[in-house]
């Protein structure tokens, strides 16, 4: 068939083309694996209209080219069209085929920076797949791969030896890459095929949460760890518990169970647990926080987060005659919950318990003082 005709576009659009290989490669300066799924799945239509100019360039050129060609290697090359027997999928259109020598002619009409590269016997990697797609298909034993400024050209010859390993990593990938199309799941997705974001302050907001995601990823494989750790040696019982984590045998595995209070984000300690228990002298120390206490206590941190207070109301407490029982209420002596209740930590720090301010006798109402 003609090249570039309507029944050639359909044909190529049910195989992948030799020029499409380093795309399916992820070496095309062009395009994307994706991209190009989505043009052989019908998502996206690259209409004739859309050619890039370097494109059409080269299709002009492409008759001139080869005849100069011929003439310089005194060798007849035909365009044709081919797919493999075998694997159906894998389909070429070359810009030159001699049967008597088994020889591929791939022209590339390229500007200064293509032919500077030429010169030197460099190919680019993308094109380097596309002739060792041409080669697995038309069982070549030959490419020239012939660079053209629009006047004169410059050749590269190479033997199909030099493919063997371009042609088993492409026959790997473009069979993954056509079962993505037949099964209609797209390939992943590559750095080019998002839009970058420019707003101002975004890249430090992202490089956070990449820093985050690195984190929870150390967590987790920290946590692996840290419960093959605590594993070791444990008898086979199907229920035990360590304080407050449990562990539960299962048919195949272990399972933790945690405490629900563990994924709060106010989970770190109270400092006001330990200001009591250093500074509260002979008063009852505390053991923990729960429930009421704990709500409470960290309550009052969040209003006054100033451990400097906290350590000077707990010492006029633990100095306090009448908060240590010198007083008529029953020898009642000052608690950790009651220095923690809405406004009796800043009576305290008012000096309304110091010893020459505070009347034991007086008659307070006991539940308002001290409930």
């Amino acid at each position: 068939m003609d090249q570039n005709t309507a029944e050639w576009h359909k044909w190529r659009r049910s195989g992948i083309g030799a020029s499409e290989m380093g795309i399916v490669m992820g070496v095309s300066p062009y395009k994307t694996p994706y991209q190009l799924w989505e043009e052989k799945t019908g998502r996206f239509v690259d209409t004739p209209d859309g050619i890039h100019w370097g494109m059409k360039r080269g299709l002009d050129l492409e008759p001139k080219a080869r005849a100069l060609f011929e003439l310089e290697h005194g060798l007849d090359m035909i365009p044709v069209c081919r797919e493999s027997e075998s694997l159906p999928w894998l389909r070429a259109s070359l810009d030159g085929w001699c049967e008597e020598e088994r020889a591929i002619l791939e022209i590339k009409c390229l500007g200064r920076s293509g032919l500077q590269e030429a010169s030197l016997g460099e190919i680019p990697e993308h094109y380097m797949y596309q002739m060792a797609h041409q080669i697995a298909v038309m069982d070549a034993k030959r490419v020239y791969y012939y660079v053209f400024d629009g006047e004169k050209g410059l050749c590269i010859e190479k033997d199909a030896s030099d493919f063997k390993g371009h042609i088993v990593r492409l026959m790997k990938e473009g069979a993954k890459f056509w079962d993505h199309v037949k099964r209609d799941v797209p390939p992943p997705l590559s750095k080019k095929d998002f839009k970058g974001i420019t707003i101002k302050g975004k890249k430090k907001d992202f490089e956070n949460l990449k820093i985050c995601k690195a984190n929870l990823i150390n967590a987790v494989r920290d946590l692996s760890k840290a419960e093959e750790k605590a594993l070791e040696g444990l008898p086979p019982d199907d229920r035990m518990r360590c304080a407050d984590v449990g562990v539960l045998r299962r048919k195949d595995h272990y399972e933790f169970i945690y405490p629900t209070s563990l994924g709060k984000k106010n989970l770190q300690p109270c400092p006001l647990v330990q200001v009591w228990n250093e500074s509260c002298g002979q008063l009852s120390k505390i053991k923990g926080l729960a429930g009421t206490r704990e709500s409470m206590a960290r309550a009052r941190w969040k209003e006054l987060p100033d451990l400097d207070y906290w350590i000077s109301a707990t010492k006029r407490v633990r100095n306090s005659k009448f908060c240590n029982g010198d007083n008529n209420f029953g020898s009642w002596r000052a608690t950790f919950d009651w220095l923690i209740k809405p406004a009796t930590h800043l009576k305290v720090a008012e000096g309304k318990y110091d010893d020459n301010k505070v009347d034991k006798k007086s008659p307070f109402d006991f539940n308002k003082i001290f409930s």
